[in-house]
């Protein structure tokens, strides 16, 4: 089993109604956003990467934007498998 965990792209960071720019995971729907109203998408985009955010893939599934504690969960599970194989 392989996994592929690249930074987010672009396209994956949203606007709201207010401005603020926004990601929302794809496993759990925990939502990160900027608290500033200028803040551009590039820059939340550098932030989040920051964080820990990034896009994932397997066999299994694909993930867009996937938050860090989601990322750490999948990332150990996959430890686990590819050791016991």
């Amino acid at each position: 089993m392989s996994l592929l965990t690249t930074p987010l792209d672009l396209h994956q960071v949203d606007r709201d109604e207010h401005g603020c720019a926004f990601v929302i995971c794809d496993c759990c729907k925990k939502e990160e956003r900027s608290l500033r109203l200028k803040l551009s998408r590039e820059n939340f985009l550098i932030a989040a990467t920051h964080l820990g955010w990034r896009s994932m893939q397997s066999e299994h599934f694909i993930f867009d934007s996937i938050c860090p504690s989601c990322c750490k969960e999948l990332v150990s599970f996959y430890e686990v498998r590819e050791v016991a194989a």
